[in-house]
Parts: C-alpha cells; structure tokens; sequence
C-alpha cells in the first residue's frame, strides 16, 4: 500500500498532473502464479500529457519503484503495476497503449475501485458505466475493502 500512496504522490508532484481523486484501497486475490495478495485502487487525473506521455510516465514511476518489467515473470509479483484504463473519451488503439484498458470490464478489482471515484462514467466504447460494468462483471475474485 505504500508503494501505491507513494506512486500517487509522485504523480501529483509532476508539473503536468494534478491527482483529483483517489479510491480506498482494496486487498485482492492475484493474477497468475502464486503469490501474496495484490493492493488495488484507482485514482483520477488531470493532465496537459498526451496518452503516450503519460503512459510513459507511469512506467517511469513504476520503475523508480523498483520494478523491473524485464526481469519479471509474466503476472508475477511487482513493485508496482500502473494502469492507463481510460484518457477521457478516447478510443485509442496503438502498438504501446489500447484505450480504454482492454480487459478493465472484465476485472471486479479494476471496476470496484473506479466505482467508488467515478461510478457514472461511460466506458466510450461499451457505452455502459462503471457502476453498470460492475453490477455485471462475471470476474467473482474477492475485493476487500482495506480500511
């Protein structure tokens, strides 16, 4: 959880970010091998960045974090994981970055988070909005809020 309170304080501190707001944290059962729990939370942002300036910057945060994305196992235990999930309405499809995340409908511990912070925000391709996503999403792996 420090890690992520500290990424989220890295990027405010960025002169073309502001954070405006930032979900609970959420304790969830991981992805792929092995491993303890994952921290989960979403936060909103403004920024004058295009999609791929801020996308690098995230991966520039994750890695003074300590993460090392090529030394790592697939889905394995990271530092850090940032996730661009959306860049206000835009639908982007690049070699480095699909917008909104492809998978965020799907994923109970990305749609919790983001319904607590803005819950009646339209995914610009599905046309739904996180808190109907959420009320749909299949994925039933626990989320649990921390306090």
């Amino acid at each position: 959880m420090r890690n992520c309170q500290q990424a989220l304080l890295m990027l405010d501190k960025q002169p073309h970010v502001t954070v405006t707001a930032c979900s609970s944290w959420y304790r969830t059962e991981p992805l792929g091998p092995q491993q303890p729990d994952y921290i989960n939370g979403a936060a909103t942002l403004t920024t004058t960045l295009s999609p791929l300036a801020l996308l690098a910057l995230l991966l520039d945060v994750e890695q003074q974090m300590g993460r090392d994305r090529h030394r790592e196992q697939r889905w394995g235990p990271r530092a850090l994981d940032l996730d661009l999930l959306f860049y206000a309405d835009l639908l982007l499809d690049h070699p480095q970055l699909i917008l909104p995340h492809p998978q965020l409908h799907l994923r109970r511990f990305v749609l919790q988070p983001l319904g607590e912070i803005i819950p009646t925000k339209r995914h610009p391709k599905l046309g739904k909005t996180v808190d109907t996503l959420l009320s749909e999403v299949e994925d039933r792996g626990q989320v649990e809020r921390l306090s």
